[in-house]
């Protein structure tokens, strides 16, 4: 895969030129970030959500904490939504949309509104626009969250207003820290 070299802009008139350096013939995501010095990874992933210790064992038999907090998450939810999807990828954009710490991570088709994440706030601190090219799109009516190994695109259907109007989609991160 082509490599983009990492550029600075100032404006959107600048932002838009650069958006031609990367090639057509490939499906570009983008994430905006209101500071550059934040991690690239998934809330469950993160400091203060991620709970396993560096060196805690696993617990045999037993799922990742941040999949069993999703788990019950969704044994309690189908009391507030009758409709709750069986398919584990849906339910778990749902999750986060409802703002549990999921393996997922936020994107958008569209690079205007990465540009406006990355710009909207925190004008003291410089922001950022990722651009990734997935090589792998989950296929969620056969996958499961285990049966993916690595980082991986996932288009959620059209359950919410905000989804769509951001053009979101999101990356699957089996293993979130």
């Amino acid at each position: 895969m082509k490599s983009v070299p990492e550029t600075t802009v100032t404006s959107v008139p600048r932002f838009l030129p650069e958006l031609e350096a990367y090639p057509s013939s490939l499906y570009w995501v983008f994430r905006g970030q209101a500071d550059v010095s934040w991690a690239l990874v998934p809330k469950a992933g993160r400091a203060g959500y991620y709970l396993r210790e560096k060196h805690e064992p696993p617990q045999h038999g037993l799922p990742p904490r941040d999949i069993c907090r999703f788990n019950y998450w969704r044994e309690q939810a189908v009391a507030y939504n009758l409709t709750l999807p069986t398919n584990d990828f849906e339910c778990l954009a749902l999750a986060q949309h409802y703002g549990l710490a999921t393996r997922l991570l936020d994107w958008t088709t569209n690079p205007l509104v990465a540009l406006f994440f990355a710009v909207e706030c925190c004008s003291e601190t410089q922001g950022v626009v990722y651009c990734f090219g997935p090589e792998t799109i989950i296929q969620s009516s056969v996958c499961t969250l285990a049966s993916v190994d690595r980082i991986a695109m996932y288009i959620p259907p059209p359950f919410d207003r905000r989804i769509t109007a951001q053009s979101g989609v999101f990356t699957f991160h089996p293993h979130p820290q």
